[in-house]
């Protein structure tokens, strides 16, 4: 994963741990992040970034709902944004941007997620309160 992928607040994990990480600064030779959970702090020694696969549960937490579905019976996740909606569709076990095209452009990591969703609504994707 490249720096270049990435914005400050992304969602990565430790590659060892699983723990969740937010990205807080990113320069050409690497990325910055910071443990959310203190109480997993300080990593292993050996820990490393990877990017946390999209799922139902993450869509979840992201405060996304299942809208409608497809006459295919595909669920349509949507999350409101301050301006209006964004969808995607659920395709199997992957998840595509729904853009009212018959191949929308497929989600695999969180941190696609939140920048679609920046880019698409110019608003920061938040996680709901547990």
């Amino acid at each position: 994963m490249k720096p270049s992928e990435l914005r400050i607040g992304n969602l990565l994990r430790d590659e060892l741990t699983k723990t969740e990480l937010r990205v807080t600064g990113l320069k050409v030779d690497g990325v910055l992040t910071h443990v959310i959970d203190r109480s997993k702090f300080p990593l292993p020694d050996g820990w490393s970034i990877e990017p946390i696969p999209v799922t139902e549960d993450m869509l979840i937490r992201f405060g996304f709902e299942i809208n409608r579905r497809t006459k295919e019976g595909n669920p349509i996740w949507r999350c409101l944004s301050e301006d209006g909606f964004f969808e995607v569709e659920q395709i199997g076990d992957g998840f595509f941007l729904d853009d009212n095209q018959s191949y929308g452009t497929q989600i695999d990591w969180v941190h696609q997620l939140q920048n679609l969703f920046f880019a698409l609504t110019r608003d920061e994707l938040k996680q709901e309160e547990k």
